[in-house]
């Protein structure tokens, strides 16, 4: 009877918080619309950015006109597949409604980065019961593994889950100074135009190192590399006591490891404290571009892995 259960919960996969997963049209799922004041509907879907977990800091893409507007009211975000279909009702996977909380120096055109606090959110997936089963045994679990959800309440692990219904790119951070090199991965992060910026939890050592040399490599990574990327991350040390192959950055010579298909060489402009995280805000001097084919890894949650399993459009899991 254990059995019976655990795969109607899990449907065979392991219980655990969100699953690196491998797709080349990482879009093709879920689609994210913004609902703003006086019947105005965006879509944001490659507008917006999970950027700090406690509180829940996303950032918008949104119409620099709207912005005195989007001060005084709450607005909604909500992430729906990406079906075509009208019915938004049974297309809905989670709703998250957001607070101004700041506007970034970051704009293209007549639009501008804005940062919200999430207040409240809703999930959607699979039926009732066994959302409700698997949100609670999921929330336990992510206490007991991370130390920094130890404090969470249930409410803002909700507003977590929705935030990772959209699959978040995991990037990899190269730093150097003069104790070395130093690697990890981050899906807190996005990009603007010739803008970049991501958030770092407080207790990252690296912070005060990017405060001082204002200069930081970002490197995309190959999803088939995610365990070496996962083990840079716990195990930053010298390319020589590692079996790893490295080589430099074009222009601010920081070493990365030979396996990152593209890259971005970036000088830091600002950084803010947002909660949980500081978030860096930097400009892109250097790139050098991935291929067209290339495959990325992508964090989602497992209740949007058990969604997509249920509606036969599964994601390519990792583990």
């Amino acid at each position: 009877m254990k059995q019976i259960i655990k795969r109607w919960l899990t449907n065979g996969n392991a219980l655990r918080d969100y699953y690196p997963v491998a797709n080349i049209d990482y879009n093709s799922h879920v689609k994210v619309i913004a609902y703003l004041p006086k019947g105005v509907n965006l879509n944001v879907t490659n507008q917006q950015w999970t950027l700090a977990y406690n509180p829940i800091v996303i950032g918008i893409l949104l119409p620099k006109a709207l912005e005195s507007e989007l001060r005084k009211v709450v607005i909604r975000l909500e992430y729906q597949w990406n079906s075509g279909s009208n019915n938004v009702q049974s297309d809905k996977l989670s709703e998250v409604e957001l607070q101004y909380k700041a506007t970034l120096d970051v704009s293209l055109h007549d639009s501008v980065v804005i940062l919200f606090k999430a207040t409240h959110a809703r999930n959607f997936h699979l039926s009732l019961l066994r959302r409700s089963i698997l949100l609670h045994r999921l929330y336990m679990l992510s206490k007991k593994r991370e130390k920094y959800l130890d404090t969470l309440p249930f409410d803002l692990y909700k507003q977590y889950v929705a935030q990772f219904t959209y699959p978040r790119k995991v990037m990899m951070i190269a730093v150097e100074h003069e104790n070395g090199p130093y690697f990890f991965p981050v899906d807190l992060q996005g990009r603007v135009s010739s803008f970049y910026f991501f958030g770092l939890r407080h207790s990252n050592r690296i912070i005060k190192v990017l405060q001082l040399i204002r200069k930081v490599v970002i490197c995309f990574v190959p999803a088939s590399e995610y365990k070496t990327l996962y083990y840079l991350g716990k195990f930053s040390k010298e390319s020589k006591e590692t079996q790893i192959a490295f080589t430099r950055s074009s222009t601010l010579g920081f070493q990365i490891p030979e396996f990152v298909s593209g890259y971005y060489e970036i000088e830091l402009i600002n950084d803010h404290n947002i909660g949980s995280q500081q978030l860096f805000v930097g400009k892109i001097t250097n790139e050098l571009k991935p291929s067209p084919d290339s495959i990325f890894l992508y964090h989602v949650h497992m209740l949007q892995i058990l969604a997509a399993e249920e509606k036969n459009q599964p994601y390519t899991l990792l583990v």
